[in-house]
């Protein structure tokens, strides 16, 4: 296709190349049906897929029969049913004819029980595996069952077993044949157990240096002892005596290659370092000893240094030995746990950070702490708690720099008199008890009322010797000071009975419960003469008249 020009966009949805008259045409978008001929192509972008008019939009794969992409680069054979890479001819279902490439870690699978590599035209099947020239040694592995264990690893020169390995019509085992190596026949069987291996044989195991007529090393089938018929030798350094020493000697090197049995008091003279007294230790393969690793035979004791344990410390004996004593004590004491048992006593710290004193045996019955004061707070300022010297709780606060005390006051305002039990004396003031006074007999003494009154207001009343309901005997003396009254604009100035007629009504000393003044100023007191029970003295509480023997209002007894 060329273009000769300009090529201009368009602002429709569909693009379309070729002539609306004839030729074929390629579209996208919208799917055409109108104005196509056999042919035309169109791109359906929504699923990526290219189709070609042919009566019917048809996939453009069903149109293919035969694909040749690139003279055999690829090449698909639909009468065979075969696809070939690099070659247009082949019997396979899928035929490379070069190297094949896979990709990171690829999986090969296949179907039924078995799978098959054979040489294609008869010739003997070689299966090789060679390094890509990296120098690293290529490696063949198979897995058990769980696709985890490896059963046969094959690295290099080395071939490991992983489980059992069974080896048929062979009655020579051979191991490198190159006539330097070692070759067991016939010797019975080769076992591995418990991570050893092993090798049987039916009589005594004979293990020669001279073919099959010299023996060297005979491990006796019966004593299952080794013999050699040499001396022997380790590491090609040095050989090993061939008899027996004296009575508690030892082997022992010169480093020159010669070994000899030797008596242990010559040693000591000769290796040990340090005093007698020292535990002596491999240091760099000599032996050696400090003063703070030593044991005193006759004191009985050892002296280490910082000591790490692996396991528990526990005595040999219950209730017996100490951890440190009254003149040479353990600084700091550093516990991961939370509990320190004392006697039948635990000591713990519960999950909230608070030390709690329990039975050991049962954490529901707790101790008592015995101190002779406590201290609270952090700081200068701190809060002393104590029983003082005449036995009473006392409440101090000290300053942490100067240690002097100073009183403090106990917090009670979250308190009231519900959470203190009242003694015999001294009792509470409640109403009730107020109530139940002023039912029954008042005894006064001398009464004075001081402070600043108001006009009109009767502030101080004296009564001496009162009996009984408000009957006064033939002695009694009642004084009523009403204060001084100034009336401005009077001429000449009213007394104190014409100053409360005029500001609270009569106020006569008899009433009836129907003619008693009007109670609003309170303190006032009066006469009844018809209340219920019979005549009583009544006071004004600023609303109603009430007796003084009860406090009930008064009413007419009928």
């Amino acid at each position: 296709m060329a273009i000769f020009g300009n090529f201009k966009g368009t602002t429709q949805s569909e693009f379309q190349i070729g002539k609306t008259d004839s030729g074929t045409k390629i579209s996208t978008g919208t799917q055409p049906s109108s104005d196509i001929s056999t042919g035309d192509i169109y791109i359906d972008s929504s699923n990526s897929t290219l189709k070609v008019y042919n009566g019917e939009w048809v996939s453009v794969g069903s149109t293919l029969a035969d694909l040749n992409v690139d003279s055999g680069t690829l090449f698909v054979d639909s009468s065979n049913d075969t696809v070939s890479v690099g070659s247009t001819a082949s019997n396979e279902k899928l035929f490379v004819n070069g190297n094949l490439r896979l990709g990171t870690n690829p999986s090969l699978k296949f179907a039924g029980a078995y799978l098959d590599v054979q040489h294609s035209n008869g010739s003997a099947t070689q299966l090789r595996l060679r390094d890509n020239s990296s120098g690293s040694d290529p490696i063949f592995k198979i897995y058990n069952a769980n696709n985890t264990s490896e059963v046969f690893k094959v690295e290099g020169d080395t071939t490991t077993f992983s489980g059992n390995a069974t080896l048929t019509g062979i009655d020579t085992l051979r191991i490198n044949e190159n006539g330097t190596g070692l070759r067991m026949t016939n010797v019975g069987a080769f076992d591995n157990s418990g991570g050893d291996f092993r090798i049987f044989s039916t009589s005594n195991l004979i293990l020669s240096t001279n073919g099959d007529s010299g023996t060297a090393v005979t491990f006796d089938q019966t004593t299952k002892d080794a013999v050699f018929q040499g001396n022997v030798t380790v590491n090609n350094a040095y050989t090993l005596p061939s008899a027996d020493g004296s009575n508690k000697q030892v082997m022992t090197s010169d480093g020159a290659g010669a070994v000899s049995f030797t008596s242990l008091n010559v040693l000591a003279d000769t290796f040990v370092g340090g005093s007698d007294t020292y535990v002596q230790f491999n240091d760099d393969d000599n032996f050696h000893g400090v003063s703070t690793f030593a044991y005193n035979k006759v004191t009985d004791t050892l002296t280490v240094p910082d000591v790490s344990i692996a396991g528990n410390i526990v005595p040999t004996a219950n209730v017996t030995y100490d951890l440190g004593t009254s003149t040479n004590r353990f600084k700091d004491l550093y516990l991961s746990g939370n509990t320190i048992n004392i006697g039948t006593t635990s000591i713990s710290v519960t999950s909230d950070n608070e030390i709690d004193f329990s039975d050991s045996a049962n954490t529901s019955v707790k101790r008592k702490l015995v101190v002779d004061e406590i201290e609270l707070g952090t700081g200068n300022d701190k809060i002393v708690l104590r029983k003082n010297s005449d036995g009473k709780f006392e409440s101090k606060a000290k300053n942490r720099s100067t240690k002097v005390e100073s009183s403090v006051k106990v917090d009670l305002d979250d308190n009231n008199t519900d959470d203190l039990s009242e003694g015999s004396t001294n009792l509470y003031y409640t109403d009730a008890r107020v109530d139940a006074r002023l039912t029954g007999d008042l005894n006064f003494g001398n009464a004075t009322v001081s402070g600043t009154t108001s006009s009109g207001v009767v502030e101080g009343v004296v009564f001496q010797p009162i009996t009984d309901y408000g009957l006064i005997t033939a002695n009694a003396t009642i004084t009523i000071d009403y204060g001084r009254v100034s009336e401005a604009g009077t001429v000449p100035a009213i007394g104190d009975f014409e100053y409360l007629n005029d500001i609270f009504g009569p106020t006569g000393d008899s009433f009836t419960v129907a003619t008693v003044p009007n109670a609003a100023q309170p303190g006032q007191m009066i006469y009844v003469t018809d209340e219920t029970g019979g005549a009583t003295m009544a006071f004004s509480d600023g609303t109603n008249w009430r007796r003084i023997t009860d406090r009930a209002i008064i009413t007419t007894g009928g």
